[in-house]
């Protein structure tokens, strides 16, 4: 009888090992799911994709998370809108996966907004960069985002050419001509670049085009006489734009594309070379980043070629910050993966570090910054920021096989320019028409863009002759772009000022504008005075050395710090949040 016992009490055990191997093997191949929606048809999507599979092998090869493996269903949105939230129902509802990832439009994300707010599955987002779709999520602690909005670009690229002309002082960066192809999103270089224009007195032009027609376009452009001109396009336009512009010697001291793929054959173009690019990543990052050359190498050993555009490492980044963040919270619980993903620090292949901070908008913002870069020796090579650069700037402008005896030519028949006719019932005046005031960037409305606008008095910009600067209101802030920019001299100038008063100051940053007001006393070289703005008020100590002034104040333990110049009425210069956010700014008393 006891043996009977023993023998039941045996097989017992045996059975209950043999669910529990069976229960843990069933764990063991249940995956974590992560959903991608991205366009498969597009060169984004492809670099997005295959980086992101690149990232999952990887995390699997070393053990995976939590015990179990990743599994990536990626979803093509054909980048449709309605494709997409279609895709987003599909991965929430059928495949059941436990974060969401990708994105890469402004349409395709605002068209899945609907779908995102009513499962609220926690999303990091690698795609859009419209404040209206930032709008959109305001407040939402499940959505994490990893591309820089249009304003907080807006404020890099003015901080990013500041640097420049303070390291080569004969570049001139203060007349800007954007052609672009307008965005319903706001997010093209025009609507962009005109706050940051207004506020720091650049002369800001633009014109939209439409693909093939570009000669139009560049000859006011060329009347316009920039020192940087700006295109916004796509692969298909920057060869035969480049041609125009050789064709009718159009050389502005700098040519700048915003292309998100380049022509592979473009370097074989007479002209290419001293073209100028934004872009987030590229290739060339290798030989300064571990994280970039860790990522590149293994792309093209896995792919056997190289991502074509940034899309390629910021999907990698999405995805590994991810992976960190469910092995930092040790479950998929999403207040436990959200709190997380808020400790975020990744070193990207990109060459920025990424941490989540509040953005005018949302809880979770941590874009990426992007590259100045040049078309030199049939490469592209980075120019800035400095701890990236691959090569020397080259300016102005070469413009190699440029017909310039086309250009004088045009130049030797142009007429007096018309006085500008201001819309009937007032409105805005026509974008390219003659500038009476250095502010204002005026956007050509819709009955503008067909019309050519009227010339300036500026000539047209080679190497050899350096623009005119249209007629304007004397401006002391604008006389030369190296007093423009410039922040603390270090010996102090000529000259005394008098601070005491009331200063109203604008504010631009990667995370948003602001307008504090100080209300200032000047004692000798002694500043001492007040704050008042957004963070609250408090008290404000500095000092004054020449037309040279640092002050500051602090408030939640950070302090903030304004450096700059004192001009008249009117100051400019550079502020530092607590070495957290840095940014610009101008102001007036």
């Amino acid at each position: 009888m006891i043996k009977i016992f023993i023998r039941f009490l045996s097989t017992v055990f045996t059975i209950g090992l043999l669910f529990m191997a069976m229960a843990n093997s069933a764990m063991a191949a249940e995956t974590i799911k992560i959903g991608a929606v991205l366009p498969l048809a597009e060169v984004i999507g492809k670099d997005a994709s295959k980086s992101m599979q690149l990232a999952v092998k990887q995390i699997n090869a070393a053990g995976g998370l939590l015990g179990r493996q990743l599994e990536l269903i990626i979803v093509d949105d054909e980048m449709k809108p309605d494709k997409a939230l279609a895709v987003v129902e599909k991965l929430v509802n059928s495949d059941k996966v436990d974060i969401l990832v990708g994105g890469t439009t402004n349409a395709t994300t605002m068209g899945i907004v609907p779908a995102l707010k009513k499962y609220k599955k926690v999303t990091v987002w690698c795609g859009a960069s419209s404040a209206k779709i930032e709008k959109e999520l305001e407040g939402q602690n499940w959505f994490f985002h990893l591309q820089s909005w249009d304003y907080e670009l807006g404020a890099y690229y003015e901080k990013m050419w500041r640097e420049v002309v303070q390291k080569y002082p004969n570049v001139k960066k203060k007349i800007i001509f954007v052609a672009y192809k307008e965005d319903p999103f706001g997010s093209d270089s025009f609507s962009i670049a005109s706050p940051i224009a207004k506020a720091y007195l650049n002369l800001l032009n633009g014109e939209v085009y439409n693909s093939p027609d570009y000669r139009t376009m560049l000859s006011n452009a060329r009347k316009f006489g920039p020192n940087i001109f700006i295109w916004d396009g796509s692969e298909k336009d920057a060869k035969p734009m480049l041609e125009d512009a050789k064709n009718i010697g159009f050389a502005p001291p700098i040519y700048l594309g915003t292309t998100l793929v380049w022509p592979a054959d473009f370097s074989t173009l007479a002209g290419s070379e001293g073209v100028m690019l934004y872009s987030y990543w590229n290739e060339s990052m290798k030989s300064k980043n571990k994280a970039s050359r860790d990522y590149g190498d293994a792309f093209n050993k896995e792919f056997n070629e190289s991502p074509a555009t940034y899309f390629g490492p910021l999907a990698y980044t999405n995805i590994m910050i991810v992976a960190e963040a469910i092995k930092r919270a040790g479950t998929l619980e999403s207040e436990a993966l959200i709190k997380a993903l808020e400790r975020t620090k990744y070193e990207s292949p990109l060459g920025d570090t990424f941490v989540f901070v509040k953005s005018l908008g949302i809880n979770h913002q941590a874009g990426a910054n992007p590259k100045l870069m040049q078309w030199q020796g049939g490469k592209i090579k980075i120019v800035w920021p400095w701890e990236f650069a691959t090569a020397k700037l080259i300016y102005p402008f070469p413009a190699q096989g440029f017909n310039k005896a086309a250009a004088v030519e045009i130049e030797g028949k142009k007429k007096p320019a018309p006085a500008v006719k201001q819309p009937a019932g007032g409105g805005k005046v026509p974008a390219a028409g003659k500038i009476e005031q250095p502010v204002p960037a005026v956007k050509p409305t819709t009955s503008e863009k067909k019309k050519s606008p009227a010339p300036t008095s500026a000539p047209a910009a080679t190497p050899e002759a350096k623009p005119a600067t249209p007629k304007t209101t004397p401006d002391p802030a604008a006389k030369g772009d190296k007093a423009a920019v410039a922040t603390v001299i270090p010996a102090a100038e000529k000259g005394k000022v008098d601070m005491t008063g009331i200063w109203n100051l604008s504010v631009i940053t990667p995370r948003g504008p602001g307008h504090p007001v100080f209300t200032l006393k000047q004692e000798g070289n002694k500043l001492t005075g007040d704050y008042s703005g957004a963070f609250g008020e408090a008290p404000v100590t500095g000092a004054v050395q020449g037309r040279n002034f640092e002050m500051k104040y602090t408030m939640g333990g950070v302090t903030t710090v304004y450096k700059g110049k004192v001009d008249g009425n009117k100051m400019s210069g550079d502020v530092d949040f607590g070495g957290q956010v840095s940014g610009t700014f101008t102001g007036e008393k």
